[in-house]
């Protein structure tokens, strides 16, 4: 069941409320507070370019697809809340405006968020305490190095992040909430690489060239992963490590 999302106001550059089984394709919308403002399930935007908005794209319901879209000099990219969406190969820059974040994800569970390509200058992706269950898989982050930029920051449990490429940030991933899996991630060139809290598994990450590789609190698992030229490479509390031979592994 879709939920009205409250958060654009005029002018909008296309607005299609309660609707299902529709298709916006090949668009270019400028200037508006809100590109795309959409509340409805099995729906697909595609192949669109956005410039100069507040917000990209906002939407709520179920099953709807997101892809091969461009946004440029937007404050926000993606802002949604539902299950089982799919946002994949969308492309965000900024240009000379403040870009606050990509894509944010309110509520829900068991969307994919693939395959996309951001150079925001805050959060990157952003998951909310009432999501979970989502899988996040080879986007790719670079250049929020500001004071508060962050390439994931994750909120809610339960989540998996795999081969995902983030790198110039301040904090290249934060999980703040348990029990999500981070596999295969390339993690390089931030002042925080990784920054959990509990219950977080971490294997075959390469991690380098951070301030900080890891930093994270108790009953964690970490194996398998590469560290690389951090200037600290591991701070724990209790959490365990499966060693390996070679001293850049743990």
């Amino acid at each position: 069941m879709a939920r009205k999302f409250s958060c654009c106001t005029p002018p909008i550059g296309i607005c299609i409320p309660g609707k299902t089984g529709v298709t916006i394709k090949n668009f270019n919308i400028t200037n508006h507070t809100c590109s795309i403002f959409l509340w409805g399930d099995n729906n697909t935007i595609t192949n669109n370019i956005f410039t100069d908005s507040s917000y990209g794209i906002s939407f709520s319901g179920d099953n709807n697809t997101i892809t091969n879209n461009t946004i440029t000099n937007s404050g926000r990219g993606f802002e949604f809340s539902g299950y089982n969406n799919i946002i994949t190969n969308n492309t965000m820059t900024g240009s000379g405006k403040y870009v606050y974040y990509p894509i944010s994800l309110s509520s829900g569970s068991n969307n994919t968020i693939t395959d996309n390509n951001f150079i925001p200058t805050n959060f990157g992706i952003l998951l909310w305490s009432s999501t979970s269950n989502n899988t996040l898989t080879s986007n790719t982050i670079s250049g929020n190095s500001n004071y508060y930029g962050r390439g994931i920051y994750c909120m809610s449990d339960n989540n998996i992040f795999i081969g995902n490429t983030i790198s110039n940030t301040k904090y290249g991933v934060t999980l703040s909430n348990s029990s999500n899996i981070l596999t295969n991630n390339i993690i390089s060139n931030n002042n925080i690489g990784i920054e959990g809290v509990s219950n977080i598994i971490l294997t075959l990450n390469t991690i380098s060239n951070n301030s900080c590789g890891i930093s994270l609190g108790y009953f964690n698992t970490i194996y398998n992963n590469n560290f690389i030229d951090n200037k600290t490479e591991l701070i724990k509390n209790g959490s365990r490590l499966w060693e390996r031979k070679h001293p850049q592994y743990c």
